[in-house]
């Protein structure tokens, strides 16, 4: 917001925050999807059913590639209309859909950091998805700078940070889990 704000000034600022509700709300229901995987791979953890444990990782893939699948696709294909709901003005609209398409084109990414995150957890590895955390507020904080003030991609760009640190931050974050799961 403050990379958009300074930089593009007043209005696309106001097209990030009006759609930054949304987004919140969509992040929300994906942590609280996924954090119940974790749960299921803690107890096969902590009863030491390795078979009981891959089974378990397995499934909780399965599950977050058709919610993903699912909720990206409604999420897209609502988007005009969710911002039409919102009565979002019409001179921020255009940056409004851009911002709020881009960030929920990439809900796949994180849909499965959560999902990592949450079973590192499960296996004990509390740090390990934090350092992720940091590491793609980071990235993201960078790639802003660079994609909106440097590349002049205006909102579009700034989503698109986002879009690529939280994809980044899930293939590092699903290296670490396979290498701890072997």
């Amino acid at each position: 917001s403050v990379i958009v704000g300074k930089t593009l000034g007043a209005d696309s600022l106001a097209a990030v925050g009006s759609t930054s509700i949304i987004i919140y709300f969509v992040f929300c229901f994906i942590n609280g999807f996924t954090g119940g995987f974790g749960i299921c791979l803690g107890q096969k953890c902590g009863a030491k059913d390795e078979k009981g444990m891959r089974k378990s990782v397995a499934v909780s893939t399965l599950l977050s590639i058709a919610f993903t699948v699912v909720l990206t696709l409604t999420c897209c294909l609502l988007s005009h209309q969710i911002l039409r709901w919102m009565q979002i003005p019409a001179d921020i609209s255009g940056e409004a859909y851009d911002y709020m398409f881009v960030v929920l084109l990439g809900t796949g990414a994180t849909v499965f950091y959560n999902m990592i995150s949450n079973m590192l957890r499960a296996l004990g590895d509390s740090k390990t998805p934090l350092y992720f955390l940091v590491f793609s507020s980071v990235l993201n904080i960078f790639m802003d700078l660079w994609m909106v003030a440097g590349l002049g991609l205006g909102v579009f760009g700034a989503a698109l940070a986002t879009l690529i640190a939280q994809g980044i931050s899930a293939v590092f974050s699903f290296l670490i889990f396979l290498y701890r799961m072997r």
